[in-house]
């Protein structure tokens, strides 16, 4: 399943007619097309022909759980009239009631954004929960006991699919996506996908007869095979394979399984959640005005004080030229009434010295304009390259931020500094700023020309300079808080435009549209709120400076008629331009200054985010011998190894120890919450060791830099896969260091290559945001390629099948096994079966290594932990892993035959009078 295979992907020639209280089961192969399916029921995709009838409310658990960052009550509930009664009976069906009793504040838990502090299992649970809760007529549910152990499946399908369940109470219908094939006894139809088609229907037993017994003979080969994978396989009930991981790791480096289960995971989220570790830091917000210290980073960042003081000096140059041009003008206008010459100029008598005249004032004017241009020259690059540096500087450091930084810090807020933060530095701040200088030196020459013209206007200046000021400082203080307050409010809309896009197939399937327009609006409001109130600040503020600014023009020209004898015409019109300059000049110089200040807020909180605590060095350090060609070999040792996500949590692993051989393939498993993947988080230094030590070729990963021991020596096959926007090519090659053929073998070694061809664009398809025009399986097959490429001396395959049927798993196992012989593996198991053929086994048990040895020995011991996880799995399941682990065994009381139910042929499409038809396609 996932959403789609490819972007020519269709559903062909499909009918379907689903009843009140029918269970309709849907399997098939990775990219067979059953997400497409349910998204085409839920009017997520085009229909090319054809139509599907849905006639009733509709509740949707996708494949990808999707949490808020709210409580976990909330999250079940998700707008629905509260019923505490049936609440209660949804969380003991979904298995959520053990969990909360772990859970500091219980269901008023707040799990982090994207269920941060939820395992994979949880997020899944709560995501079934809410569509449970909500009582549609039909209930749609995307492979969601893939992410549960055997036991919580097996519970879950009772209470709430199975016969009974509270998902098929008053007759509700549900539709189920699942490759836990030994659920389906129950279903009343199930639909066997291939290619986009139906290749089978019927109950589940049909299907089993159809590939044993004669009915096969009507079955195509390609048909066949595929269903006898599904069907006759051996399957395996503990199905842990994501309930260990789905979240980062408590406040989480790796996607692991060590917040789940009863033992560390939970006492670390519980620290994180009653204050000793907090989740979700709140985002500072600074009080008072903007300190020295960022005017001075905005400076550094614009060149230093060298470039201060060009820019100083240019703009000084030019307001003394300017003032100059105005003199000179004076002198002329006297010159021209008879006075005397200035310079060796003499009256004007005559176009010629009017000429001269006017030669020496474009000489001034030319001046001024030169080193104005000097002045925004200078103003623009110096701001350009602070803009660059704070940008460059802030994103290197949110880069190298620990995996910690990520998980405490809402994707808003980061993506606020991207945004708007990086938009006020680029653009808005270089006006604000650019202003304010601009307008402090023309006020000063404003009083420098009143002054000298009418000295008595100094009494009066210092009174109005004062009122000036102390408005200014008044409002300051405002704006500032105003502004930092409209910047805040910004990241709430970000965060949750963010979350709606992400979970917007889950909103519109349950008809929550309306309300998260509505909260939508509501943060909008919000932000609206802080910037109307500066800009009504900014307005009372321009009210007041206007009003001084009439009563100083009004000062000058009664002075400059009182003394109307002492001072010429001239002067006294330069003194009454430069009372208007004065008015106009404060104005900007508040208005501009404060803005500035204000925006200066943005240049604060960038460079916050530039002074974040890295991880540990990328390079090697100096003097320690080279690491050219490391590894060699891939002998792996973990040599008494502690980890704790942070000082304040109790470590996850404690103490453990192990060595693997080089080219040996480990499986580590264990019990949800023993601390598997966090082996990897540690492996990979995402969490720095507390005590102990982990060698590679015998040398101290430690001790080297970041860049070497996540280079291409050491590979991971995620749980989670991750493909990036741009071409396929550069998804699995992304430096460009290998041919095409090289790249093809790849994909044919996981049976990819087919799927790929039929592409337009082959190896140069475009790959949509998160690799979302592919399915889950195809993306987790896709990183399975990546990894094959590196061709890694140590590889980490974490769960590397959890989204595959168990055809595509068994080209994976024999893609690993074949492709990657000379490679120390670290297989983190969740299914028994990829590690019962492994050279050895590690237990965890607790963060502790357990047991250590090869599956044959583990299984021998009676009371051991592995063999008590393969007498979990059920007897058919367990005898078949022992057989793979090489001591054939049978369990008491061998698995019997299903008895046969009748087989159901599709149904016909809905049309009138099929009031009991839920959905029709």
């Amino acid at each position: 399943g996932g959403e789609s295979s490819s972007s020519l992907f269709c559903i062909r020639d499909l009918e379907l007619v689903l009843k009140e209280g029918q269970l309709l089961a849907i399997i098939g192969e990775v990219g067979a097309g059953k997400s497409t399916i349910l998204t085409s029921i839920l009017g997520e995709t085009a229909h090319l022909s054809g139509e599907v009838a849905r006639n009733s409310s509709v509740a949707y658990a996708s494949q990808e759980p999707w949490i808020q960052g709210m409580t976990v009550r909330e999250n079940i509930v998700f707008g629905s009239p509260w019923d505490e009664k049936w609440y209660r009976r949804v969380l003991d069906a979904c298995a959520l009631m053990e969990d909360l009793k772990h859970f500091s504040h219980g269901d008023q838990t707040v799990v982090g954004e994207r269920g941060v502090t939820l395992s994979g299992g949880q997020m899944a649970r709560v995501s079934l929960a809410r569509a449970v809760y909500a009582r549609k007529r039909v209930l749609i549910a995307d492979d969601p006991l893939s992410a549960l152990d055997s036991h919580t499946g097996s519970h879950i399908y009772k209470k709430v699919f199975g016969k009974g369940g509270i998902a098929c109470e008053d007759n509700r219908a549900v539709i189920l996506v699942t490759h836990a094939v030994q659920y389906l006894a129950d279903a009343q139809h199930v639909l066997f996908l291939l290619d986009g088609k139906v290749a089978m229907s019927g109950s589940y037993q049909d299907l089993q007869r159809a590939v044993t017994e004669e009915d096969s003979k009507r079955l195509s080969p390609e048909v066949l095979q595929a269903m006898r994978n599904f069907v006759l396989k051996p399957s395996e009930d503990a199905r842990e394979r994501k309930e260990e991981g789905g979240g980062t790791l408590v406040e989480g480096g790796t996607r692991g399984d060590d917040r789940e289960g009863k033992t560390n995971g939970n006492n670390n989220r519980e620290a994180l959640q009653t204050g000793r570790g907090k989740l979700h830091t709140d985002e500072e917000r600074r009080v008072g005005t903007v300190a020295w210290d960022v005017y001075y980073g905005y400076i550094k960042a614009m060149g230093g004080w060298k470039y201060a003081v060009g820019f100083f000096l240019a703009i000084l140059l030019e307001r003394i030229l300017y003032l100059g041009a105005d003199w000179w003008l004076t002198r002329w206008i006297s010159a021209s009434q008879g006075g005397g010459g200035t310079f060796g100029l003499g009256p004007v008598e005559n176009q010629t010295d009017n000429n001269r005249y006017l030669g020496v004032y474009w000489l001034w004017v030319a001046g001024n304009s030169i080193f104005a241009y000097f002045r925004l020259d200078i103003f623009a690059r110096g701001a350009a390259r602070a803009a660059t540096e704070i940008f460059r500087t802030m994103t290197y450091a949110i880069f190298r931020s620990p995996m910690r930084f990520f998980d405490t810090t809402p994707l808003g807020r980061i993506v606020n500094r991207f945004s708007y933060d990086t938009e006020v530095l680029d653009l808005i701040l270089l006006e604000k700023l650019n202003g304010a200088v601009a307008s402090t030196f023309w006020l000063a020459s404003s009083v420098l020309v009143m002054v000298i013209v009418q000295p008595i206007m100094a009494g009066v200046l210092v009174v109005v300079l004062y009122g000036y000021y102390k408005l200014q400082l008044y409002y300051r203080r405002t704006s500032v808080q105003l502004q930092r307050l409209d910047s805040i409010s910004r990241s709430p809309i970000q965060a949750h435009f963010a979350e709606t896009l992400q979970g917007a197939v889950t909103v519109r399937a349950f008809g929550s549209s309306g309300r998260f327009v509505r909260y939508m609006e509501t943060v909008v409001n919000t932000n609206t709120k802080a910037v109307l109130s500066y800009t009504a600040a900014a307005r009372w503020l321009g009210v007041r400076m206007e009003s001084l600014g009439a009563f100083v023009t009004l000062c000058v020209g009664m002075l400059c008629w009182a003394y109307r004898n002492q001072v010429s015409g001239e002067l006294t019109g330069l003194a009454l331009l430069w009372a208007f300059n004065f008015t106009i000049s404060l104005n900007f110089v508040v208005k501009n200054s404060t803005e500035a200040e204000s925006k200066m807020n943005s240049v604060e909180r960038m460079l916050d985010y530039g002074k974040l605590m890295p991880e540990g060095e990328l390079d090697d350090p100096k003097g320690i011998k080279s690491t050219v060609g490391w590894p060699k070999t891939g002998h792996l040792e973990f040599r008494d190894v502690v980890l704790s996500y942070a000082d304040e949590l109790d470590p996850v692993l404690k103490g453990c120890s192990f060595e693997a051989i080089a080219g040996e393939k480990i499986g580590v498993v264990g019990r949800t919450g023993a601390g598997k993947s966090t082996l990897a988080t540690g492996l990979f230094r995402i969490r720095e060791l507390t005590q102990g030590q982990i060698f590679v070729d015998g040398r101290d990963i430690s001790e080297m830099g970041l860049a070497t021991v996540r280079g291409r020596g050491i590979c991971i096959i995620p749980q989670s896969p991750v493909l990036f926007s741009g071409s396929l090519r550069y998804n699995l090659d992304p430096f460009d260091e290998h041919e095409d053929a090289e790249l093809w073998r790849a994909l044919a070694s996981v049976r990819m290559d087919q799927i790929v061809r039929s592409m337009p664009g082959k190896l140069s398809t475009s790959v949509k945001e998160g690799g979302s025009n592919f399915s889950v399986g195809q993306r987790q097959l896709l990183c399975v390629v990546r990894a094959i490429i590196r061709k890694p001396k140590v590889l980490v395959v974490d769960e590397a099948t959890a989204s595959v049927d168990p055809q595509t798993d068994e080209i994976v196992q024999t893609a690993l096994r074949e492709q990657f012989e000379e490679t120390t593996q670290l297989t983190i198991a969740h299914r028994l079966h990829t590690v019962v053929d492994s050279d050895k086994v590690v237990v965890m048990d607790n963060g502790r290594v357990a047991e250590f040895g090869t599956p044959a020995e583990l299984i021998a011991k009676r009371n051991g932990i592995f063999r008590s996880l393969v007498e979990a799995t059920g007897e058919a399941t367990a005898n078949h892993l022992f057989s793979l682990a090489g001591r054939p065994k049978r369990l008491k009381g061998a698995a019997t035959a299903t008895r046969p139910i009748e087989a159901q042929a599709v149904p016909e499409a809905a049309g009138p009078g099929h009031e009991d038809e839920m959905l029709a396609i």
